[in-house]
């Protein structure tokens, strides 16, 4: 199962993705994951992926 969290405050949009899938042991960043953080980061925001196994949770921040 999934979860898709959208949260906005006077500064900034929070996307949070979590699922129960196989989580991220081991798992090296590929080129999506790179691209993500690289685009975050050009108009000031960041991309944060961890979690605690199975769990994978995605999180990105933008400014508004």
């Amino acid at each position: 199962m999934a979860r898709v969290r959208l949260t906005a405050d006077a500064h900034a949009l929070e996307l949070v993705v979590e699922d129960d899938g196989r989580g991220r042991s081991g798992a090296v960043d590929g080129i999506g994951t790179a691209s993500m953080r690289e685009r975050a980061v050009e108009i000031g925001g960041d991309v944060h992926i961890g979690g605690c196994d199975p769990r994978t949770r995605v999180r990105v921040r933008v400014p508004r």
